[in-house]
């Protein structure tokens, strides 16, 4: 009973992998949703104030500097951000990309 054959040794072999291979994709993702604090960057709460700026700087202008739209932005994420609905890194993150001038339709989650 002791003595497996190849086969059954390679059967037992391969759901050791499977098996760890579950683990680590579960803790992995685990780990990934615990890494998400609210209104961090990533967190649904950054995204829908990033939205608001965006949508705040395509309603207004034209802008005659790119500092003018910057300011729109600014003024949508630093009341989040003094409301408390967004951390720090997330008002950094989403004002680095209006400060760097990436066009508003592009605009994304940058971790």
């Amino acid at each position: 009973m002791l003595l497996l054959t190849i086969s059954e040794k390679e059967g037992f072999e391969m759901k050791k992998l499977f098996l760890l291979s579950v683990f680590i994709l579960v803790s992995a993702n685990i780990a990934y949703a615990q890494s998400i604090n609210p209104g961090d960057v990533g967190s649904p709460e950054c995204r829908e104030i990033q939205l608001e700026a965006i949508k705040a700087v395509e309603s207004g202008g034209p802008y005659k500097t790119s500092g003018a739209r910057v300011k729109v932005a600014a003024k949508v994420v630093s009341n989040a951000q003094n409301a408390l609905q967004i951390t720090s890194e997330c008002s950094s993150c989403i004002m680095n990309q209006f400060a760097r001038e990436y066009p508003l339709k592009t605009q994304t989650m940058r971790l």
